[in-house]
């Protein structure tokens, strides 16, 4: 069985790890300091 993603599927993933790296995994600090701030149930506004 060939388990590869399809193109399309390969795409969309690369796409998504892109978005993850760009916008997602530079905020994750941020957040916990803002968290550590205001208390582990809090939302910013």
């Amino acid at each position: 069985m060939d388990f590869a993603p399809s193109p399309r599927a390969a795409e969309y993933t690369e796409k998504m790890w892109e978005f993850m790296r760009e916008h997602v995994l530079p905020a994750e600090p941020v957040w916990a300091a803002y968290l550590r701030e205001h208390g582990e149930h809090a939302y910013p506004r």
